[in-house]
């Protein structure tokens, strides 16, 4: 009786163990995809301010793309805060 007492809770706590575990892992996923999607978003912006720059003819649209490279490094601000490594944050 005593060994099936045992066995149910040693049972019971993998239980706990292993829901903690997947909680921490799909946590762990969802702050990767995020960071993920905010660096895509920084780098399709730059993409974008790229293009612009290049095509840009006299002052008023080289202003405008200033404008956009605040806009890119705002992003980029952003992603770098949502990163979930300190060392990729320090990068």
């Amino acid at each position: 009786m005593s060994v099936l007492l045992i066995n149910l809770a040693v049972g019971l706590f993998a239980r706990h163990q292993q829901h903690a575990i997947m909680d921490f892992a799909v946590e762990i996923y969802d702050t990767a995809f995020i960071s993920t999607n905010y660096v895509h978003l920084a780098q399709k912006s730059f993409q974008y301010f790229a293009s612009d720059r290049l095509h840009a003819v006299g002052p008023d649209e080289i202003s405008k793309t200033n404008q956009d490279l605040e806009r890119v490094i705002t992003e980029l601000d952003v992603a770098i805060e949502r990163s979930a490594s300190p060392q990729a944050r320090t990068q």
